[in-house]
This record gives C-alpha cells, sequence and structure tokens, in this order.
C-alpha cells in the first residue's frame, strides 16, 4: 500500500508537471500564434499597401496620360482655330484688295467718260482760237494729223483736214511753199 500511495504521488506529480509544462507550452504556443498572425497580418498590410501604391501609380499615370491628352488636343484646336483665322484674314485682305481694284477699275471708267466730255468741247473752242493761225501751232497744242484733201497748185489754193473727237478743223494753204493756215473749225 505504501507502494501504490507513492505510485499514486508520484502519478500525481507527473500529472501536475505535465500540467505546468502544457502550461508553458500555452504561453510559447499563444507567443508563437501571435507571431505568426502578426507576420500575417503585417504580409496583409504589405500588400495592401502594395496593392493601393500601385492603384495610386495606375491613377497617377492615367491622369497624366489624360493631361497630356487634354494639352495635345487643345494644342491641336489651337493650331486649327489660328490657321482658321490666317485663312479668313488672307480671304479678307484678298476680297478687300479686289474690292479696291474694282472700286478703281470704277471709279477710273466714271472718271474717263467725264474727261472726255470735258475735253470735247475743250477741242473745238481751243481748234477756234487758232482761225488765222499756223495749223503747226494747232497741231503742237492739241495733237493730231493733218490730211491733205487737195493739193496745192500753182493756180489753185490747197486744203487739208485735221480730225478731232468732236470737231473737224479745215486748213487752207496759198502756194506750195507757204505754211498751212486754219480756216475753220466745224
Amino acid at each position: 500500500m505504501k507502494k501504490l500511495k507513492y505510485a499514486a504521488l508520484i502519478a500525481t506529480m507527473c500529472v501536475a508537471l505535465a500540467g505546468c509544462n502544457d502550461k508553458k507550452s500555452n504561453d510559447e504556443t499563444t507567443t508563437k500564434t501571435d507571431a505568426v498572425t502578426e507576420s500575417v497580418s503585417d504580409k496583409d498590410t504589405t500588400e495592401e499597401k502594395k496593392t493601393t501604391e500601385e492603384k495610386k501609380t495606375t491613377e497617377e499615370k492615367k491622369t497624366t496620360e489624360e493631361k497630356k491628352t487634354t494639352e495635345e488636343k487643345k494644342t491641336t484646336e489651337e493650331k486649327k482655330t489660328t490657321e482658321e483665322k490666317k485663312t479668313t484674314e488672307e480671304k479678307k485682305t484678298t476680297e478687300e484688295k479686289k474690292t479696291t481694284e474694282e472700286k478703281k477699275t470704277t471709279e477710273a471708267t466714271t472718271e474717263a467718260p467725264t474727261e472726255a466730255a470735258t475735253e470735247a468741247p475743250n477741242y473745238k473752242a481751243t481748234a477756234q482760237g487758232y482761225i488765222g493761225s499756223s495749223a503747226d501751232a494747232l497741231i503742237g497744242a492739241l495733237g493730231g494729223n493733218l490730211v491733205v484733201v487737195n493739193a496745192c497748185t500753182d493756180e489753185s489754193a490747197g486744203y487739208a483736214l485735221i480730225y478731232y473727237d468732236d470737231c473737224t478743223v479745215q486748213c487752207e494753204q496759198a502756194t506750195v511753199d507757204s505754211p498751212w493756215i486754219v480756216t475753220a473749225v466745224w
């Protein structure tokens, strides 16, 4: 019986010691589990950080590309607008030149008949002022050509005409060697 008591006592102590070791094991297991959990948590956090950083990088790239695209579009639109303005200005300038030339042509056309109308009476009036004078003096003042109608012979006088827009001038020559003299204007 004593042996049994001793055996029971030893068994109890073993159980108690085993329980103590279990407590230490549990503590170590808990610590190890916590460390593993922390490692897993650290890994998860690191992966989340990486994912977040990748998302941010991707978003930044997209934003940068969008900005570039927007700037390129703006630049292209500005170039088009500038080219359109230049083209429009060139067209306006060309049209203004044409209009100015047409006005000048119209003015020249309008002025030409007016000048001719004012010059026509002047030929006649000027020629009348030369009656009795030399035909050469009249031709020097108004221009024109002396057209001989009847040549002067020893027995007859010569006749010549000068034609202008609004009148005809008659000239006579007394002898072959004498000058032509303005005698009439009609």
